[in-house]
């Protein structure tokens, strides 16, 4: 007597289209389908909700693990892409479900496993995928317009903000007192420990009932809109992996940023000056922890090992003088270099640069070997942005060419792998493209005149001071018998383009400025 073949169902519909009757349609197809084919149907799973561009999906995972207990021979749906719209996705459970015993049936697509069925369906998975991306791209559009009118474009609005009817930001006092406090705490100098202490003690929490952690003041203090400045699509895509980094950011020119376009709830002033704290603490880690005056702490760097130098004081040798030095973050057993003085590097390098670098026609001249370099990074970029679309808009036009010859019905393996290849050039062509910077611009946003007055106002021993000197320090690489200064132009982090200059010393040259010697120089 012959087997009847058992069958699963699988049903999803997606959040793009919110009618839950699709699922009844589908199963309803597919029950049909098995009566038609004496199949028995022991299992069926629903998706409601969920796109097929993610395997995230709780009925499909159950699905692909029941496979595992081979409890079903086919898998069916009513079209593939209920699938999977991802082509990785799918080759990769297909080939899972085909090792557990299971192959996967469509209603619509009458596909088999002939040569010819298997082209079909890895074109039909590849407009199922690119349905979805233009979809996505589509859906996009309308939100940049919504944003471009500065209306919310959906989840909930920041804390201190509620939605006015026509769904733009306005102020709720209630919650923004929070945001206030949060920003005047740490504007006065109060750290992340302190203002979660302090938010706990009055009783607030965030939108969603929780105690107030370090993420969360980190997302307050960076968003603009509590500045009046309407953002949107700051935070960049996710990875591979589905997962999404909330510290790292798109390019400005994918960002919409409308000047005005909320109402602010923190002072400019404030928030500038908290942009710039928060700025510092990135790069300055260990001047926190300290109460010593190290004016290039984080900038020292081991030239053997390559990791920071960081501040240390001790007694010496039979504690009769305290000893103040930069020291390898690497034990000197293993990376083997050498501290150094702390308070003779610091006065060489300041006194280096108060000689050779804050001069009104030093910091001239390096403005305009930086402007010299933007000229010629830009003409750079625009040829070779020229050469890439030339030869993208030609493998477009092969394409086009062979999608003619498919429609017509001429497909065969020769053609799909000239296809294929195309594909990958495409690719290739489009990642070159993203690669080089779409503009590159003048970053430096300081003048000859602006820095020498900074620099003259400020004084030896004050944050003001140690910032502005470390503007223009890339880093300082101490060696065992030499030290490399490397001076940069001050431009700003995200400029894509650095103009470094270096100067080269020796241990024994600074010791013996100050009447010292080093011991094997």
């Amino acid at each position: 007597m012959t087997t009847l073949k058992r069958v699963a169902l699988y049903a999803r519909f997606s959040s793009d289209n919110q009618r839950a009757e699709s699922i009844d349609a589908q199963i309803r197809a597919m029950k049909k389908y098995c009566q038609e084919n004496h199949y028995l149907i022991v299992e069926t799973y629903v998706d409601e909700a969920k796109s097929a561009t993610s395997d995230k999906r709780p009925a499909f995972q159950q699905m692909i693990k029941d496979s595992d207990k081979k409890l079903f021979d086919i898998l069916l749906v009513h079209k593939l892409d209920r699938f999977s719209r991802n082509r990785y996705d799918s080759a990769m459970y297909k080939n899972r479900l085909k090792r557990n015993g299971v192959t996967v049936f469509s209603v619509l697509e009458k596909l088999n496993d002939s040569p010819e069925s298997v082209i079909m369906e890895s074109l039909l998975e590849g407009m199922s995928e690119y349905y979805s991306k233009n979809l996505s791209r589509e859906v996009m559009k309308g939100l940049n317009e919504n944003a471009l009118k500065c209306k919310h474009t959906g989840g909930k609005p920041p804390l201190g903000y509620s939605l006015a009817p026509d769904k733009t930001l306005v102020i709720n006092e209630n919650e923004a007192v929070i945001v206030r406090m949060i920003f005047d705490l740490y504007d006065k100098g109060f750290q992340y420990t302190y203002i979660m202490k302090k938010l706990e003690q009055e009783g607030y929490r965030t939108r969603n009932g929780n105690i107030f952690n370090k993420n969360s003041l980190y997302t307050i203090m960076h968003n603009e809109k509590y500045n009046g400045v309407y953002v949107y699509n700051r935070l960049a895509s996710k990875d591979n992996s589905g997962k999404r980094n909330g510290h790292k950011y798109k390019d400005s020119s994918e960002i919409v940023r409308v000047e005005g376009g909320c109402p602010a709830i923190v002072p400019k002033e404030t928030f500038q000056r908290v942009q710039k704290r928060l700025s510092m603490n990135i790069h300055r880690v260990e001047c926190r922890i300290t109460k010593k005056y190290y004016l290039l702490s984080s900038k020292v760097v081991c030239g053997v090992c390559g990791r920071h130098m960081s501040g240390s004081s001790r007694r010496s040798g039979n504690k009769k003088y305290y000893l103040s030095t930069y020291r390898c973050a690497q034990l000197r057993t293993v990376c083997g270099n050498r501290e150094i003085n702390h308070l003779y590097l610091d006065d060489f390098i300041d006194n280096y640069m108060k000689e050779h670098f804050f001069t009104l026609e030093n910091l001239t001249k390096i403005q305009a070997d930086y402007a010299e370099k933007v000229k010629q990074l830009s003409g750079s970029t625009t040829k070779k942005l020229e050469q890439f679309q030339h030869e993208l808009t030609a493998v477009n036009e092969k394409l086009k060419n062979l999608m003619q010859l498919v429609e017509k019905g001429l497909l065969n393996e020769a053609l799909y792998q000239k296809i294929e290849k195309l594909n990958s050039e495409k690719i290739r062509l489009e990642t070159c493209m993203n690669e080089i910077p779409k503009k590159v611009s003048d970053a430096i946003e300081w003048t000859p005149e602006g820095v020498m007055k900074e620099y003259n106002n400020a004084m030896y021993g004050s944050e003001e001071y140690r910032l502005l000197l470390q503007r223009f320090i890339s880093e300082i690489r101490v060696s065992k018998f030499d030290v490399k200064l490397i001076l940069k132009a001050g431009e700003n982090y995200d400029s894509g383009l650095s103009l470094e200059m270096e100067v080269d010393f020796t241990r024994k040259m600074i010791y013996e400025h100050y009447g010292s010697h080093v011991r094997g120089a």
